[in-house]
């Protein structure tokens, strides 16, 4: 049957705005069929990945939550620093490739790029886990560095510097509407979106592109905002 799902973003006790790209991603009123909806792919890192938190102790992303101080990397390449975590919740089940989902994005400290997983580990099942910092990129306790992102959402590489404008300008929107937008879990597939008539994952790419368009340009069009 038939089922609606209904998403406001709120702050505080007003309703905000959502800039044009984030309500075209994301209706407030999404109608779908679940017999027709196609498999859900989810990206995320395990739940058994362990980060350091300020306090000096090493903890599993599972056991993380909002406000924790956890071992990241922000404007400056290879400068570590304490990152504020916005999002942390386990996030469903499914295959993984050592610590992270195949098309999880990585980051190269090397060339100063990300790059997607390419662990030699075995493929496994466990539980997911997304976790999301006002830092672009987390440190695990191994040393390597990850992103809160993903091929589904940018399909190729960026550099350093694009990484930190991205992850600039969808802070700025999460800290107005909030950070329902790191979890995959509230996200439908909506056969009457023109943009993404086949599986709503298809739209993601031109809305990374399009952020990164935004904030490349010195004079952004009304539409950016």
């Amino acid at each position: 049957g038939e089922v609606t799902y209904r998403k406001v973003a709120q702050s505080r006790s007003n309703q905000l705005m959502m800039p044009n790209w984030a309500t075209t991603l994301y209706q407030t009123t999404v109608t779908v069929r679940r017999r027709s909806e196609p498999r859900r792919r989810r990206s995320c890192v395990s739940c058994q990945l362990k980060v350091k938190k300020s306090s000096g102790e090493d903890v599993l992303v599972s056991d993380l939550k909002v406000g924790d101080m956890i071992e990241g990397m922000a404007g400056q390449e290879s400068a570590s620093t304490w990152c504020r975590v916005i999002f942390a919740n386990q996030t469903g089940f499914g295959p993984l490739r050592g610590n992270f989902t195949e098309s999880h994005w990585l980051i190269n400290e090397e060339q100063g790029e990300m790059e997607a997983n390419v662990s030699n580990s075995s493929t496994s099942l466990g539980e997911l886990c997304g976790v999301a910092t006002d830092c672009p990129v987390v440190r695990e306790q191994n040393g390597s560095l990850f992103t809160p992102y993903s091929r589904e959402f940018c399909n190729s590489s960026l550099s350093w510097n694009e990484l930190v404008k991205l992850h600039a300008i969808i802070l700025k929107v999460t800290s107005e509407t909030g950070s329902f937008w790191f979890d995959p879990r509230n996200y439908h597939h909506n056969a009457t979106n023109d943009l993404a008539p086949d599986w709503w994952m298809d739209q993601l790419p031109h809305l990374c592109n399009a952020i990164l368009d935004c904030g490349a340009a010195l004079n952004p069009s009304p539409a950016c905002e």
